[in-house]
């Protein structure tokens, strides 16, 4: 999606609570206003919309940061442990915001998330698709793990990455997944690589549908009501 690395260039990252009140009422961008000044069609916004995990609060459009998002599915793999849900069935996402919110993760990154990772079509409930799950979370990982130090040894990523994972998911946590998103400065070691393609598997067929909404939420709340 030649759209993603150019809206990426343009939102402003979220890397804590305070990201929010740094910004100046005067110079928000939104939603409406980024994609008026983008020469690009709005479906190839949306599309770039949902893979970067985009959000919007009070007028301002944003992006979460790597470790946001692994924070992110880390609270909602606790949230279903501890609720008893499984992630191969559907699940009711408005469940799942108060235990989020605790963990000081707004609902409209939660929405994003599930919106990146899910199944189209879904408003009742959301449908975590494995095959667009699985890598999405190896590529975060790998990207939190390269922002913290020097290269990690293959076999620890994989560790890692199968623990952030469901057991029955674990087996699809393979490096060929990953392709084009890291480096090997040597045959043991790893780096995520900012310059490979985005992590998009059946993104722009399989959510076509689900991308033609600027808010799913809200859609998803009404359609609850």
């Amino acid at each position: 999606m030649a759209c993603t690395p150019l809206l990426k260039a343009i939102l402003p990252i979220v890397s804590d609570a305070t990201s929010y009140a740094s910004r100046d009422t005067l110079s928000r961008s939104s939603r409406e206003s980024i994609l008026e000044d983008m020469p690009v069609s709005s479906g190839e916004f949306g599309l770039a919309w949902v893979a970067l995990c985009a959000f919007e609060i009070d007028s301002q459009a944003w992006r979460p940061s790597a470790a946001i998002l692994l924070k992110t599915w880390k609270a909602i793999m606790s949230t279903c442990t501890i609720k008893g849900l499984s992630l191969d069935r559907n699940i009711e996402v408005e469940s799942l915001s108060p235990a989020l919110d605790e963990d000081g993760i707004p609902e409209q990154i939660l929405y994003a998330v599930i919106q990146r990772i899910k199944l189209a079509g879904s408003l009742h409930g959301a449908k975590i698709d494995s095959q667009e799950c699985v890598p999405w979370v190896g590529a975060v990982l790998l990207q939190v793990m390269s922002e913290a130090g020097p290269s990690v040894t293959v076999s620890q990523f994989i560790r890692d990455w199968m623990d952030q994972l469901p057991e029955s998911w674990r087996k699809l946590a393979t490096l060929h997944i990953l392709e084009g998103k890291y480096i090997q400065p040597t045959t043991d070691t790893i780096r995520f690589d900012e310059s490979g393609a985005p992590v998009d598997h059946g993104l722009a067929e399989g959510k076509a549908t689900a991308v033609q909404s600027r808010k799913w939420h809200e859609k998803f709340k009404s359609a609850r009501r």
